[in-house]
């Protein structure tokens, strides 16, 4: 198989070790599967080899067998919507709130350590929040 589709799906493969995930999916797949899935968004990420960034989502389950979101994931995603209009210690406290919440989630650890990092050493003013992986 040859693609952009397949080459995406390639790297948001590999992305799981980043993110201590099972499975993640792009926009499209979250576009199509609708509210038949159960997801949290784990990030904006521009994958190894393509320009620009795209919503990554965690698969948590089908919809049918959850109860909705749980807690650790609204307080997950509140913690990216800080991340990304810079206010770092309110997401720390957010992503903080989500560890707790599911007991450790490397994701939101790994989060914390990026917002750590971006309040001794931010970034320029064009910044997004979007994370270049750098590796395949």
């Amino acid at each position: 198989m040859i693609g952009d589709a397949v080459n995406i799906a390639s790297r948001l493969e590999s992305t799981n070790k980043v993110y201590g995930s099972t499975i993640i999916i792009g926009p499209e797949t979250r576009r199509l599967a609708g509210d038949h899935i159960v997801v949290r968004e784990l990030d904006r990420l521009a994958v190894y080899g393509r320009a620009g960034g795209l919503q990554i989502y965690e698969l948590l389950g089908m919809a049918d067998e959850a109860d909705g979101s749980p807690e650790w994931v609204k307080a997950y995603e509140a913690g990216l919507a800080s991340w990304r209009t810079r206010e770092f210690a309110r997401a720390i406290g957010d992503f903080e709130k989500a560890a707790a919440l599911r007991k450790f989630d490397v994701a939101s650890s790994l989060m914390i350590e990026r917002c750590k990092q971006q309040l001794e050493n931010p970034t320029s003013e064009d910044w997004d929040g979007t994370t270049v992986a750098r590796t395949k």
